[in-house]
């Protein structure tokens, strides 16, 4: 996959997200075809890069730009809370895969499981959808272009290591 824009156009913090947004919910739905198959290796391969990629983006946006809110905006509090939640329902994801691996019935585990499996790809639309509609405009309000390119840059780099890491 290219970064590039039509025009020979860098993309920018906003751009740049969208992308990783979209590589986590493939990367996602990739772990929910393999628990769904009981492939519960390629499950386990699946969800720690997954994992990565999420704690990464995390990690990132906490880093480099909540500084650009104010510490009493609504808008960092709601991310900031999405974050808590999506990190708590990861660990709940990760709890469950290792319930159905030590399951004596696989399929019945994870048709247990399957709600909580449900639950994150649920709150990540979501925190996807607040941060397009909020939390990125507002950083790109607060930074140049350059800024908004040289953040963008960063962001994929410390992504695409942790895909490898």
């Amino acid at each position: 996959t290219t970064n590039e824009l039509p025009g020979d156009k860098k993309p920018g913090l906003t751009e740049v997200n969208a992308h990783w947004h979209d590589v986590l919910d493939i990367r996602y739905r990739q772990f929910l075809e393999s628990i769904t198959a009981l492939d519960l290796d390629s499950a386990q391969r699946h969800l720690q890069i997954f994992t990565r990629l999420l704690n990464a983006h995390i990690n990132f946006e906490t880093e480099h730009l909540s500084g650009y809110f104010a510490s009493e905006s609504n808008t960092l509090k709601l991310i900031d809370a999405d974050h808590l939640i999506l990190k708590r329902t990861m660990d709940r994801v990760a709890a469950a895969l290792g319930q159905i691996g030590s399951a004596d019935n696989a399929r019945a585990g994870l048709i247990n499981h399957l709600n909580e499996f449900m639950r994150l790809l649920n709150v990540l639309e979501h925190h996807d959808e607040r941060e397009q509609a909020a939390f990125y405009p507002q950083v790109e309000e607060a930074i140049t272009r350059a800024q908004s390119d040289a953040l963008g840059n960063q962001m994929n780099e410390i992504m695409t290591a942790s895909i490898s890491a």
